[in-house]
């Protein structure tokens, strides 16, 4: 602003000489300077002791110009300045030229524009350096004022109430186990009624074979704390096979408990394995032959044959015992009685008349001296045979099931 002031003042300055020096006196057609070149030594004496003056002119000027002008083009320019000042005159003066512009540079130092840059100030993360202060939890100690859902327990009006058959359980630890009288598994009776297990009360165990064949032990006695009782059971004798099918039936077992005995739902079976044969018909008119399998673990051999009953008589004999696989006369003789038992005298070795583990199988034939379609059958004139098959390894003897063959 102050250059502003000192340029404008010296505008001024320049009009007003100019003005001293050219404009023609106020008195009529004299055309003589208002001011001789000696009337300017007055001037300070004036400036300091004249009268106060209406302020000088005020000096206006527009410039117009063309906008299509370029600095390289030919274009016009019209500047008009007007002059007011008091008294009343006006001065006007209009300039026009053609010609090539000449650009301008101004000597003032360009203003810098500044330009904002934006700088992203990342927002402060606050770490807590202070030691946090624990909140303490009030725990009440005083009466729960809510109501507690109840559970389903049953209701015992009385713990004394009778065994439960369906609550109870029976149940035994394996299904299969070797005919040897010697292999054994496990029975557990838990006696239980609607208030939960019985302790101290009596279980007796039971098979559905006649008494003794099947080894429990022991076969009665008192459930302990937990409301359990632990038995065995083991057999010699191999479970029924059904001839048609060749399957095994098991041995049912029954559990009571209580007083009074309430018999258990639950009835566990056991199969007693050995090497069981089926009928395989007749080969010649004086043999009978059967076809057996091992169904235990162990190679066994052929340790003990019994025929009982069968149509002994006057002249009739059992003469040999043959197998097969590969052909082995295993033993012969001269039987007449029955029931005709061979548990001695084996010819070869064990091996000769064994049968190999696991589902392997072995022909049995048995020969007689005598024509056997002469005697008719009849329920009075079967032939019935087990045999016993012994592990040689163990010394351990399972017995097969009897096989009846009626010719």
């Amino acid at each position: 602003m102050k250059r502003h002031r000192l340029l404008l003042t010296g505008l001024a300055g320049i009009l007003l000489i100019t003005w001293g020096l050219f404009y023609p006196t106020l008195s009529s057609g004299s055309g003589l300077p208002l001011f001789t070149p000696s009337a300017w030594l007055y001037l300070p004496f004036i400036a300091n002791n004249a009268a106060p003056v209406t302020p000088g002119p005020t000096l206006t000027r527009t410039a117009t110009s063309s906008p299509t002008a370029t600095a390289t083009s030919t274009a016009s320019a019209t500047l008009t300045a007007t002059i007011s000042a008091t008294p009343s005159a006006t001065t006007s003066a209009t300039t026009t030229g053609t010609g090539t512009p000449t650009p301008i540079i101004p000597s003032r130092t360009p203003t810098a524009t500044r330009t904002a840059t934006l700088t992203r100030t990342p927002t402060p993360t606050h770490t807590s350096t202070a030691t946090p202060t624990p909140t303490m939890t009030q725990t009440s100690t005083g009466t729960p004022t809510g109501t507690p859902t109840p559970t389903n327990t049953p209701t015992c009006p009385n713990p004394n109430l009778p065994v439960h058959p369906d609550l109870s359980a029976f149940t035994v630890m394996s299904s299969s186990v070797d005919a040897d009288g010697v292999e054994t598994t496990d029975f557990i009776v838990t006696v239980s009624n609607v208030c939960g297990l019985m302790a101290s009360q009596p279980v007796t165990i039971t098979s559905s074979r006649v008494s003794g064949i099947d080894v429990i032990s022991p076969t009665t006695g008192i459930t302990d704390g937990g409301g359990q009782f632990f038995s065995t059971v083991r057999s010699s004798l191999s479970s029924p096979v059904d001839d048609t099918v060749g399957f095994y039936t098991p041995s049912v077992f029954t559990a009571q408990a209580g007083l009074p005995a309430v018999t258990l739902a639950d009835q566990p079976t056991v199969q007693f394995r050995c090497a069981n044969g089926i009928s395989a018909g007749f080969g010649t008119s004086n043999d009978i032959q059967y076809f057996f399998v091992n169904d235990t673990a162990e190679v066994r051999s052929l340790n003990r044959v019994t025929l009982s009953p069968w149509p002994a008589g006057s002249g009739r004999e059992m003469n040999s015992i043959v197998v097969y696989s590969p052909t082995f006369t295993a033993w012969t003789g001269a039987l007449t009685s029955s029931p005709a038992i061979v548990n001695s005298g084996w010819l070869g070795t064990p091996t000769d008349r064994s049968i190999s583990a696991s589902g392997s199988s072995l022909f049995l034939q048995i020969l007689f001296n005598i024509d056997l379609t002469t005697i008719p059958g009849s329920p009075d004139n079967p032939y019935v045979i087990q045999t016993e098959w012994k592990d040689e390894a163990t010394g351990r003897v399972c017995i097969s099931d009897s096989i009846l063959i009626l010719r």
